[in-house]
């Protein structure tokens, strides 16, 4: 029996044999991960070799170029990627942003970002960064990239802080001596706090770089960081980077800001707001007292290092501000206000009736004066042109020449002259948004300089001034036909529509003598090609001074498009071409 079983057993063992040698150190070596790193350069980018990496050619100063790569594994083994780590870097900053930790099996899925800063212009930067792996027959091969790119001058960031109604810019802040520009701006002053209270007061802190700088170098791809504005601790200031001096006063952040961080210049095209807007609080705490501090803010910006912004705040039994839209229940349209039904050139319509002192708050004859502020409004709304109506009294109406935010501050009084301070109940925010689909705004910053905005049907000629394609000043004003100046009647691009109504478009304001806006507008657009111009008419001042213009570009309530260029007596500035869809999708391009 033993020896008919003796065949049987060592076949048992050929075959053991045979699969061990399958699954031998040869065979597994054989399947260990393959790394292949493919640069994927963009725009005027090139890949660079030995070693693999891309060369990013112009990068802005204050701006970030990015190179990216993909990574493949040619193996049967998952990948893994232990660390991206820079070695060596020279002219600026290199930083990997993110990378794949693991690419799967014969898959080329994986990534890596690494950025660069440049420090100086005309200065080259390149850096050496290495890719510890499971790859290779020893299980650990390390590959080396490489970037480089060279810093391009562009233009400078530009702070511009705005608070209180009011904004301030840093181009006149002093040198202090020691290659430090250090501004002090006006007093931020939250006034009486109730006790037990705490008011918040908003900053607007935007980056507004002069029209024409900042553009982006040819080739770079698009939505490319340039001019950025960045808040860090500076050790020549009080190496807070955002925070207040001294800190035991009773002023704070609202939330947590984590240091660094940028602001972009706006581009409403890539969904940068060039702005954010930050919250100071004042704790009033439970005893009478004064409270004073400063606001420091340090950055990058050449011209404004350190800013200084002193802050003051009081804790009293002091009357209490209610500020309120007017009751359209109590007082019919259109003397009322619905907050979320405001549109570019409403009458807002606002009621501080409700204002109380706490020492009886149920009467109303201790309120005896009543003062309205707009504290904050879009940029480029001149406010000359809001008409306020009743600033010294309990109601007060204005009027919203532009869309976008408008901050409004009620102050009271009681008879003792004690003023009411910062609440939540001191402050309303309007949204004035358009309810026309498509939404053109033109601005300007010299009223002496006539600035015309035309929008062409392109579709029907694309010639400016044209009296059928073009609404214009000539033809589409409000007064036309019969109006003085006009040219001839409103364009009507589509005859199954009555003139100024559905996709016949309409000019809200033609502004002559000021800083705008002009607004035109396309309620229900038709399918087509519709081009954005501004002229500067110079037909009448022969010695007018170079201007800045902006124009947005609102579809469906959304702002999709910011332009500012400086343009002079006569020019022609094509800003942008919307196309309308045939599925009611649009696009916009810029030439």
């Amino acid at each position: 029996m033993r020896q008919l079983f003796q065949p049987v057993r060592g076949l048992t063992l050929v075959a053991w044999l045979w699969m061990a040698a399958a699954c031998g150190d040869n065979t597994l070596a054989s399947e260990a991960p393959r790394i292949r790193v493919i640069p994927q350069p963009a725009g005027s980018q090139l890949p660079l070799t030995t070693p693999v990496g891309i060369d990013l050619g112009q990068v802005p100063l204050f701006g970030v170029g990015t190179a990216r790569f993909a990574i493949a594994n040619d193996a049967a083994t998952l990948l893994r990627i232990a660390t991206a780590t820079i070695q060596t870097a020279t002219g600026g900053n290199f930083t990997v942003e993110r990378f794949s930790p693991e690419v799967g099996a014969y898959a080329e899925d994986g990534f890596l970002e690494v950025s660069f800063v440049p420090e100086a212009a005309d200065r080259i930067g390149e850096a050496t960064l290495t890719l510890a792996t499971n790859a290779g027959e020893a299980g650990h091969e390390q590959v080396s990239i490489r970037v480089r790119g060279i810093g391009l001058w562009v233009g400078d960031p530009t702070l511009r802080v705005c608070y209180g109604g009011n904004c301030y810019p840093m181009a006149a802040c002093p040198d202090r001596g020691d290659g430090i520009t250090e501004c002090l701006l006006p007093t931020l002053i939250f006034g009486n706090v109730p006790l037990g209270n705490t008011a918040t007061q908003e900053l607007r802190l935007e980056n507004a770089p002069p029209a024409n700088t900042c553009l982006l170098p040819p080739g770079t791809p698009a939505c490319t960081p340039v001019c950025r504005l960045t808040f860090a601790p500076n050790p020549a200031g009080e190496n807070l980077g955002f925070g207040f001096v001294p800190a035991d006063q009773g002023f704070a952040m609202a939330g947590n800001i984590a240091l660094p961080f940028a602001i972009d210049p706006a581009n409403a095209t890539c969904g940068v707001a060039g702005e954010i807007r930050v919250l100071t609080q004042f704790a009033a705490g439970p005893v009478e007292r004064d409270g004073s501090a400063t606001l420091v803010l340090e950055t990058d910006d050449p011209t404004a290092r350190v800013v200084r912004i002193p802050v003051t705040g009081s804790a009293r039994i002091a009357p209490v501000a209610v500020a309120a839209p007017m009751d359209c229940a109590v007082t019919p349209p259109p003397n009322c206000t619905v907050l979320g039904n405001v549109q570019p050139l409403d009458r807002v319509y606002l009621d501080g009736t409700q204002s109380y002192d706490p020492r009886d708050p149920l009467n109303p004859t201790l309120i005896r004066h009543h003062s309205w502020s707009i504290i904050d409004y879009p940029t480029g709304a001149n406010p000359y042109d809001f008409a306020v109506l009743g600033q010294e009294d309990a109601q007060f109406s204005f009027w919203l020449p532009l869309a976008g935010r408008y901050l409004v501050r009620l102050t009271v009084a009681n008879e003792l002259g004690i003023e009411s301070g910062v609440s939540d109940s001191s402050d309303v925010e309007i949204n004035a948004i358009p309810d026309s689909r498509v939404h053109v705004q033109l601005v300007w910053d010299d009223p002496e300089n006539d600035q015309d905005l035309h929008v062409t049907h392109a579709d029907v000629a694309d010639s400016v001034c044209n009296l059928v394609s073009d609404c214009y000043w000539g033809n589409c004003k409000p007064s036309c036909p019969e109006g003085e100046g006009c040219q001839g009647p409103p364009p009507q691009w589509f005859a199954g529509a009555d003139v100024r109504t559905g996709p016949n478009p309409r000019l809200d304001i033609d502004d002559t003598a000021g800083f705008g806006p002009e607004n035109l507008n396309i309620d229900e657009p038709s399918p087509g090609t519709y081009r954005i111009y501004v002229h500067f008419y110079g037909a009448v001042d022969l010695n007018s001074t170079p201007t800045q213009a902006t124009v947005r570009l609102y579809v469906d309530g959304q702002l999709l498009l910011e332009s500012r260029r400086v343009l002079h007596r006569n020019d022609l500035w094509r800003i942008a071409e919307l196309q309308w869809l045939n599925d009611g999708t649009h696009a916009i391009v810029t030439p």
